[in-house]
């Protein structure tokens, strides 16, 4: 048998090595998504969760939103989903049609919607011409689809009383999102 050198890799060597790099390689991933979490979450918070304080808390009438989640979360009040994932109707209407202000129109209609919180970009053929844009809640862009939710005014009875509530709601908001109110020129 020969002797050993000093400085030769053994097996515990390379295993004890291996181990070392994989525990580095999950620090730097850790350390690099961890951010991004925090980030993610706090997007979550700015937009997502704010549009469910105000539909629960704040102005609770029927809703339609595309981005179902937090609004429907304790909601007692109808929520319509306009992107299809969580009602058939929609689904089958616009296959039927595509995302067009008609069948948009009939669903809001026949559910009763006061008001919907949506991102007006997804909508390429337009909403009904007769909702009119109260506000818009603005804030970073991690996670939500896009920074800016508009709110369109469906039920015109509402006018004063979803103004004075968003007014209302506006201060009570965390510094990364703010909301700008319109005014709503008579159709």
């Amino acid at each position: 048998m020969g002797t050993r050198h000093r400085n030769a890799v053994t097996p515990h060597h390379n295993a004890r090595s291996a181990d070392l790099r994989v525990a580095v390689r999950r620090l730097y991933l850790f350390a690099r998504y961890a951010g991004h979490t925090t980030r993610r979450a706090r997007n979550l918070y700015e937009q997502q969760y704010q549009m469910h304080r105000f539909a629960v808390q704040c102005f609770p009438e029927p809703v339609a939103i595309i981005d179902l989640g937090w609004v429907t979360y304790r909601n007692d009040e109808y929520v319509l989903d306009l992107w299809g994932l969580g009602s058939e109707i929609a689904r089958q209407l616009f296959n039927a049609e595509g995302r067009t202000p008609r069948p948009i129109r009939r669903m809001t209609t026949d559910a009763g919607v006061t008001y919907a919180m949506l991102y007006e970009e997804v909508f390429d053929d337009g909403l009904p011409p007769e909702w009119r844009l109260i506000a818009q809640l603005s804030t970073s862009q991690v996670t939500a689809s896009f920074g800016t939710v508009e709110f369109f005014l469906i039920d015109s009875d509402k006018e004063d009383l979803m103004r004075s509530t968003l007014q209302a709601f506006a201060p009570t908001l965390p510094d990364a999102s703010t909301i700008a109110v319109f005014d709503c020129p008579a159709q």
